[in-house]
């Protein structure tokens, strides 16, 4: 059965994530853990090239950066539209 993303005020199922096997997912935290402190440049480099993505993504992307706050951070939808061009 593959895991499921619900709406809680509706029941209504907002995405469907596959199932991974055992071995599949032993393999993706393993490359998680190897790769989790592999950087290139500094600090500052890396926020540099970070804030240009993020400012490059915002424009005309507002709604679909509520609705990515709305599902990861569980924010109300007018919240979540609210802070999206911040």
């Amino acid at each position: 059965m593959p895991y499921q993303s619900l709406n809680p005020a509706t029941g209504k199922t907002i995405e469907k994530f596959p199932e991974l096997s055992a071995t599949r997912l032993d393999g993706v935290l393993v490359t998680a853990a190897r790769d989790e402190h592999k950087t290139e440049g500094s600090f500052a480099e890396q926020a540099a090239i970070m804030g240009k993505a993020a400012h490059f993504h915002q424009r005309g992307h507002e709604p679909d950066d509520a609705r990515m706050q709305t599902f990861v951070n569980q924010k109300v939808v007018r919240s979540a539209t609210a802070e999206a061009p911040l």
